[in-house]
């Protein structure tokens, strides 16, 4: 119940109470003092139970009944013998004690607070269930922390944790779970397509939703305006490189080479943008395809290489580069940092950089809470701190608008306001995308097979 109905409710008990409190004291002042009729029914059996009791609210009762039971008129319509007459004190005794019982519960009772539910979405169970459970450990921990400086101003915050699978029909039944459980934001999904599908649901409905690691573009292209998200996107890598790539005068003949999937793909339109001229290449298995890249390679001498490619094609493109010559720089992302690239690749005569998303773990701030999650059996691998950093921008927006207005609270995360998080100030853009991502580029040393930070 609200404050406003609970004092509403106390303040009509009181008036009754003072009503029935009055009359009884005139009524008191013209009789006599005897106990001798109080020895039946059930008023006795009552004043025996709450008579043990040390404080008032305990004893009136049993005073109430010290009163002789003089034959009197109802005083508010209660049940009569013949001529409209009841035992005067049983029946105030017994109304009085309900009110004052009514009255402890309202004035001793804790004020109950309404729980504000955020939703979790995200694989929880099967091959990717270690993802998904990396994230909802972030979103409890802050949560914990969240409620205990306060909550929502005042009101405490939730968890309620949906598995997905990275299914996006079961992603939808996740996002329909959520509205009938009235959750007012979600924290996921975690794969990209999952959240493409709940977005839409979630808009229907004002539901705010901050993903940590989805990273298609399209998911903050403008069609959603109550997307967010702390993952860089997929063409993120296009803008580092090409920065590299322009800054450095020499490197005239840019090249990308991708795999034709859906990220690599958005990598080459984002890179083309900015690079109109850059040839482009895709890289398929099979010996003729190799052949023909060879070709094609051989015939352009690139000397600078944009990979859209997993680490295994990369490792057997890096044999391609060394046997045509290539000596410029090679540009690659988190497919390179893995152990089919490093397993395979060797010394070679060429430099190849690897950008991808700073290591949440090496943030100053997180160092707190990472230590708090040791202490409980718990690790702040993967989505877990930006899970962390993501309940905390929700938190604040509803502290700063209201948490039953999701278009507000993402209207306010649209402005660009910074919000302090374990991972440092942090803000989105006009299109839900974080400002300034941090990232690490990484050297590859052939003579150790591993990368180095630059």
């Amino acid at each position: 119940m609200e404050r406003r109905e609970r004092l509403t409710v106390l303040y009509y008990l009181l008036s009754e109470l003072t009503h029935h409190t009055s009359a009884m004291a005139r009524l008191k002042r013209r009789m006599t003092v005897r106990q001798s009729h109080v020895a039946k029914g059930p008023l006795p059996r009552l004043r025996r139970t709450l008579r043990g009791g040390e404080g008032p609210v305990e004893q009136l009762p049993f005073l109430l009944t010290r009163v002789l039971p003089l034959r009197v008129p109802p005083l508010w319509g209660g049940s009569g013998e013949a001529g409209g007459e009841v035992p005067w004190p049983q029946e105030i005794a017994l109304r009085l004690t309900g009110l004052v019982l009514l009255l402890s519960f309202f004035l001793l009772a804790p004020t109950a607070r309404a729980e504000i539910l955020i939703g979790v979405a995200g694989p929880l169970s099967g091959q990717f269930g270690v993802l998904g459970n990396q994230m909802k450990i972030g979103v409890d921990a802050a949560v914990k922390a969240i409620n205990a400086n306060g909550g929502i101003n005042g009101e405490p915050l939730g968890v309620l944790a949906v598995d997905d699978a990275c299914d996006t029909r079961r992603a939808v039944e996740a996002a329909k779970e959520f509205i009938a459980k009235d959750v007012r934001g979600v924290i996921g999904h975690y794969c990209s397509g999952t959240s493409l599908a709940a977005a839409l649901v979630y808009k229907e409905r004002n539901i705010p939703m901050i993903t940590p690691t989805a990273t298609a573009p399209q998911l903050t292209s403008g069609l959603h305006w109550n997307v967010f998200r702390l993952a860089a996107k997929d063409d993120a890598l296009a803008a580092l490189a090409v920065g590299r790539i322009t800054a450095f005068a020499s490197l005239q003949t840019p090249a990308y080479i991708g795999d034709g999937q859906a990220a690599s793909e958005a990598l080459q339109v984002a890179t083309k943008t900015s690079l109109p001229d850059i040839a482009t290449f895709t890289f398929k298995s099979g010996a003729a395809n190799i052949a023909k890249l060879r070709q094609d390679l051989n015939k352009l001498q690139p000397n600078a290489i944009i990979l859209g490619i997993p680490g295994a094609e990369a490792a057997r493109l890096m044999l391609i580069l060394t046997d045509i010559g290539f000596t410029g720089r090679v540009y690659g992302g988190e497919g390179l940092l893995s152990d089919d690239f490093t397993s395979r690749a060797g010394v070679l005569n060429y430099e190849v950089l690897a950008v991808v998303p700073a290591d949440p773990i090496q943030h100053q701030l997180a160092a707190p809470v990472i230590a708090e999650l040791t202490l409980t059996g718990l690790e702040a691998d993967g989505a877990a701190l930006p899970a962390y950093a993501a309940t905390q921008m929700f938190a604040a927006a509803a502290k700063a608008t209201s948490i039953n207005d999701g278009k507000a609270m993402a209207q306010w995360l649209r402005n660009g306001q910074n919000v302090d998080t374990i991972l440092g100030k942090i803000s989105f853009d006009a299109n839900g995308d974080v400002n300034n991502p941090a990232f690490t580029w990484y050297r590859w040393v052939g003579v150790s097979k591993r990368f180095l930070p630059e």
